[in-house]
This record gives structure tokens, C-alpha cells and sequence, in this order.
């Protein structure tokens, strides 16, 4: 009798076990709640053909500024990977060269012209010292002429380079100012306005305005190439 209320208790143990086995597997394979895992709808927009178009003209304009910008970054490294500092054949030392680049350029005005004036003035002789005295350096400035210009530069000695380049360089940048041409500019600083004026009216330019012209542009090729 011990036996068979065993027997039933484990019978009816093992029933429960199955039960529970089977509704964890019925559970487990019944299909998931379609509203619940259902991904939200997405609204399409109902785009006309001419709105199409015009989406398609601002993607292009957007790309061709993109390409625009990129061309500008490109030439801005080029540009600078281009700088000139130094002409070989100018025969002044790089220190000077590099600062007269640098001059020119706050000044607005070529370095090649200043570099083919002092080549035609002094040869690049920084002590010649022409026109029976009156001549000094690099761009032969005459003190007779510039003493205001000197003081208002603070120049005191126009046989250090950088001094006779700047007092030569800025008579350079007041005759522009003129607004004459490049060879009447070159002519008045060789001979007085006056001079260039006479030259203009007969319709002629100087040998030498021509000569620094023409050698300006040899050394802007040389610098470049």
C-alpha cells in the first residue's frame, strides 16, 4: 500500500513537470504580438517632379561650392609654396634680398623693379658713391634732394642697404602716386618730373626707363621659373 501512494506521488509528480515543459514551449513558439513589434510608420513626403529638381539644383550647388573651396585651399598652398625670398642672380646676399621682398611688399611695388633699378644705378654696389658726390648706394639717392623724406623714414646713413633701399623705395611709391605709367615713374626718378614730362610730351621714353623695364621682367621669369 506504501508502495502505491509512492508510486501515485511520482506519477503525479512527473505530470507536473511535463505540464510545465509544455507550456514554457507553447509560450516560447507562439507568434509575436504584431501591433506590439510593429515598427512605426514612416511618413514619405509626396515630392512633385519640379521639387525633384529643385533638391537635385541645391545637392549640385552645394557640391560645386565644396569643389570651389577646395580649389581655393589648393592655390592658397601653392601660392605660399611659391613665395620667392631669393633671385640667384641678384648678387646681394639672401638676408638683404629676403628683406627687400618683404619691404617691397608692404610697400605695394615690384621687388624685380627695385632689384633692376639698383642693377642699372649702382651694379649693385652698395658703397658707389656717383654724380660727383652727390649719389649714395645702393639706388644712388641723392641727400640733397630727400632730407625730409629721411627724417620722416629716421634714415641717418644712406650707405647701409636697407636704408638706401627704403628712401629709394618710397620716392618710387609717391611718384605711382602720380598716377603716371611705369616709364614716366622711371624717368622722373632718373631726372625730375620735369624731365619724364618732356619725354611724355614728345611722345618718347627713355633708354633708360626701357632697360629696367625690360630687365625687371627677365628676373620676375628667372623667379618664377
Amino acid at each position: 500500500m506504501e508502495i502505491k501512494k509512492k508510486t501515485i506521488k511520482t506519477f503525479i509528480g512527473l505530470l507536473i513537470i511535463l505540464g510545465v515543459c509544455l507550456c514554457t514551449a507553447i509560450y516560447r513558439n507562439a507568434p509575436s504580438d504584431p501591433v506590439k513589434n510593429q515598427s512605426p510608420a514612416i511618413a514619405v513626403p509626396d515630392y512633385t517632379a519640379e521639387d525633384w529638381r529643385q533638391i537635385e539644383e541645391e545637392r549640385a550647388a552645394y557640391r560645386a561650392e565644396l569643389e570651389e573651396n577646395r580649389q581655393h585651399q589648393k592655390a592658397t598652398v601653392t601660392n605660399i609654396k611659391k613665395e620667392i625670398t631669393y633671385i640667384e642672380s641678384v648678387p646681394l646676399d639672401a638676408g638683404l634680398q629676403n628683406w627687400t621682398f618683404e619691404h617691397c611688399k608692404k610697400n605695394y611695388i615690384s621687388t624685380y623693379l627695385i632689384f633692376a633699378l639698383i642693377e642699372k644705378e649702382s651694379d649693385y654696389d652698395a658703397n658707389l658713391i656717383g654724380d660727383d658726390g652727390q649719389a649714395f648706394g645702393l639706388m644712388q639717392v641723392q641727400e640733397q634732394w630727400h632730407r625730409e623724406r629721411m627724417v620722416r623714414l629716421g634714415i641717418t646713413d644712406l650707405m647701409e642697404p636697407r636704408q638706401n633701399i627704403t628712401v629709394g623705395t618710397d620716392y618710387l611709391v609717391e611718384l605711382f602716386q602720380t598716377g603716371n605709367e611705369i616709364d614716366w615713374v622711371l624717368m622722373a626718378y632718373n631726372g625730375g618730373p620735369a624731365y619724364a614730362d618732356r619725354n611724355r610730351d614728345n611722345g618718347t621714353v627713355s633708354s633708360y626707363a626701357k632697360e629696367i623695364i625690360e630687365r625687371a621682367e627677365q628676373l620676375r621669369k628667372e623667379a618664377e621659373d
